[in-house]
């Protein structure tokens, strides 16, 4: 039993998926410029003019009897790209942001969902935390594919404005999950569950 207490609590500890370069943008920070494409141009891709590389961290920690849970919105400059030709474009800048602001909207849910979870058994809380994530992860990508889908890649501007509009929304209607990290109270379910101290 002791062992299997210690395995349970030092998975518990180990953040599960972390990202720690600090060139990183988080989203609450502020909003995007040119300055942030740094990566290499995408020669090859004749269709786009620039690309942001966008993501999500999650970080579980224990704290005392409870558990912090950190999900992040980010984008890497280093990997984000911009031909000279889009460079002094604000409207091309937008369509990048709103991919940002996408992911966003995606790390929000992540934070709804999970703040819903009971703790009663770190394992089963941790499988929760993974499926949740995979699965909003998931979809936030489906989402940013129809988002250039829809708008060309910002070439129709008619549902860019559309799109514009939905994003703002729905950051609105999810403003209460802005703040990154969540807390999870331990409730015990039965006697052996309780932690002695």
């Amino acid at each position: 039993m002791k062992i299997k207490l210690f395995k349970i609590l030092f998975f518990v500890f180990i953040p599960i998926f972390a990202h720690g370069q600090i060139d990183k943008i988080e989203w609450n920070s502020r909003k995007l410029t040119w300055n942030d494409f740094m990566g290499s141009v995408d020669f090859g891709n004749n269709i786009e003019v620039a690309g942001v590389c966008y993501g999500w961290s999650k970080d579980v920690k224990n704290i005392g009897r409870n558990i912090k849970v950190s999900i992040i919105c980010y984008v890497d400059p280093n990997e984000s790209w911009a031909k000279k030709v889009s460079i002094n474009s604000k409207y091309i800048l937008n369509h990048e942001q709103r991919h940002f602001d996408l992911a966003e909207i995606y790390a929000r849910k992540i934070r709804q969902e999970i703040s819903s979870l009971k703790y009663t058994d770190p394992l089963s809380l941790l499988d929760s935390i993974d499926v949740i994530y995979s699965e909003y992860t998931s979809l936030g990508n489906k989402e940013q594919e129809r988002y250039d889908l829809e708008t060309s890649h910002s070439e129709n501007k008619d549902k860019q404005e559309e799109w514009n509009k939905y994003i703002d929304n729905q950051l609105k209607e999810l403003e209460v999950w802005k703040k990154t990290e969540i807390l999870i109270h331990f409730y015990p379910s039965t006697k052996k569950d309780t932690i002695k101290k």
